[in-house]
Parts: C-alpha cells; sequence; structure tokens
C-alpha cells in the first residue's frame, strides 16, 4: 500500500540575490554544486562553529540566484535566524513563504516511478517534485501556492491509474514510518547539542569535499578520528511514551536519551559503548522497564 500526507512545511523561504549561492554554499553542510543537473536538490544540515546541529532543509536551486529552503520540522523562527546569522555585506534576500505552503508527502514501495531521480526536482507550475526522507522510499510535492483544490487536483492525478493502491495518512502513521526506517527529525533526534556523526548524517547531509564552511573543521576532524561515541538506535518500547525525551539508564548511570516515539517503536541516542557491551537498559530510570535495541 502506498501512502500520502498532506501537511504544511515548518519552514521554506525563498533566498535571492546574486551572493546567494556563495552564500548558502559557506554556511551549508552539503555541496550546493552539482555540474550537469538541470534542476537540483540538495538535503544538508546547518551547523555552528562547534558543528552541533541547528537545523536542516533541503535546498532547490532554481537558478543562479534563487533557492527554495524546505524543513519539515524546523521552527521557522529558529532556522531563519540560523541561516541569516553571517548575512553581512552580502546580496541576499530571504522571504518567509511557510504560510502559503502545503506539502503532499508520498511513500510505499510503488511510488518510485512517481518520483525524479534522486538530487533533482520537477516542476510544473508552482508545484515541486523531489525525493524525501519520510521513509526509505517517499517523495515530496511542495506546492508554493496552496489551495484545498489543488490539493485535491495532484491525489486525483496520484491515484487515477490505481486508487485501490493508495490510502492517506495522518501525521502520526508519518512519525511511526519515519521511526521505523530510522530517519531522524530535527530538531527532535539530533539537535543543538548533537553532531551529524551520532545520526549517521554525515554519510548523506555532509560533505567532506566542498571546502569552508560553517562547522567544517569539526566534520573533518571528526571524519579523520573515525566514529562518534553516541549513536541514534531503534527500539522497542516496553509502553506508549507521553513525554519527550526520557533518558534511558544502564544502572544507575545514564546511557543516553529516548528522543522519538510512535506506540511501541523509538529513536535513542545511546552511548555506543555501553549498547554494544550489550547491558541491559532502562527507560526513566534506573529500575525502570526494560528497553530492547531493535
Amino acid at each position: 500500500m502506498n501512502h500520502y500526507l498532506i501537511s504544511k512545511p515548518a519552514a521554506l523561504f525563498k533566498v535571492t540575490g546574486e551572493d546567494a549561492a556563495d552564500y548558502l554554499q559557506s554556511q551549508f553542510s552539503n555541496d550546493l554544486r552539482h555540474p550537469g543537473v538541470n534542476n537540483p536538490v540538495t538535503y544538508g544540515l546547518w551547523l555552528d562553529q562547534k558543528g552541533k546541529v541547528q537545523g536542516d532543509s533541503f535546498i532547490l536551486q532554481n537558478d543562479e540566484e534563487s533557492f527554495l529552503l524546505l524543513s519539515y520540522f524546523c521552527e521557522k523562527e529558529a532556522l531563519l535566524a540560523t541561516v541569516e546569522n553571517n548575512i553581512i555585506a552580502d546580496e541576499v534576500e530571504i522571504e518567509d513563504l511557510t504560510e502559503s505552503a502545503s506539502i503532499i508527502s508520498l511513500w510505499g514501495e510503488g511510488i518510485a516511478e512517481s518520483l525524479p531521480a534522486s538530487g533533482e526536482f520537477k516542476v510544473n507550475g508552482s508545484a515541486y517534485c523531489f525525493n524525501g526522507r519520510r521513509s526509505v522510499m517517499s517523495g515530496e510535492i511542495l506546492s508554493l501556492a496552496s489551495t484545498p483544490e489543488n490539493e485535491q487536483s495532484v491525489i486525483e492525478e496520484l491515484t487515477l491509474k490505481n486508487p485501490d493502491a493508495w490510502m492517506q495518512a495522518s501525521q502520526k502513521q508519518a512519525d511511526a514510518e519515519r521511526i521505523r526506517s530510522g530517519i531522524p527529525a530535527i530538531p527532535q533526534d539530533i539537535g543543538p547539542s548533537d553532531l551529524p556523526q551520532e545520526a549517521g548524517l554525515e554519510k548523506d547531509a555532509v560533505s567532506f569535499n566542498k571546502g569552508c564552511y560553517l562547522g567544517q573543521e569539526v566534520m573533518a576532524r571528526l571524519h579523520a578520528m573515525g566514529r562518534a561515541q553516541r549513536a541514534l538506535y531503534r527500539v522497542i518500547l516496553p509502553e506508549s511514551v507521553k513525554s519527550l525525551p526520557l533518558p534511558v539508564f544502564s544502572g544507575e548511570k545514564k546511557a543516553g536519551e529516548l528522543r522519538s516515539a510512535n506506540e511501541h517503536n523509538g529513536l535513542a541516542l545511546l552511548k555506543r559503548r555501553i549498547v554494544e557491551a550489550k547491558e541491559p537498559l532502562h527507560l526513566g530510570e534506573p529500575n525502570g522497564k526494560p528497553l530492547e535495541i531493535k
């Protein structure tokens, strides 16, 4: 079964100006240069000088001086402050498009034929289609001029060939799929006190070849050293969790935190050495209910 979710982006900005490309390249963790790609889309992070994760976004490049920044979960005020923090004499303008936009997220084994190649987007009027991060195989249809009529038109086009293969999902179901797929939500799972390597984000959200950017020295040093001391693990919960984050203990010592939870599945940031030693883990308190690594 294929699923679709209609939602609002947490943040959507349009960045323009003759210095926009150079400025974004100097701040973003991933390389925005894609020779030979007509409509490039890049997922990456916004780091501070210590390499800690301040936010994430997709960046879609319309042309040499026009970009769209989209984030699923980062609050727009916080992300805007991060993005514009180092604009000094640069010719860069940022426009907030969040309120007028919507996203139709798609996931399921049968959606590959509906998506463009990885790293590219298709555009149709004010709608952009590209690969997403809701599941192992997922896509996004971003509409800049959202109306119920437009959304319904997209859904009808999607389901026209095989309406029985599609089901509308809730945000709770989307969260469950993301957790099952081991994809972190930022800043919930990995945030201002955490490093990209602790969630494996250096694999597809960090460039080690692009040159200088904010946090680059820390990324290079960690890359040379090997691995981080903590990691994000999929876990099985003994019961539903009402409040997050929730501490995880090994004996009397704190082993980490449960960051995301949906029913009996979760994502926990834990110390590697404790997990690798297969020490018993307990949720909430030293003698709390057992937590199982999935």
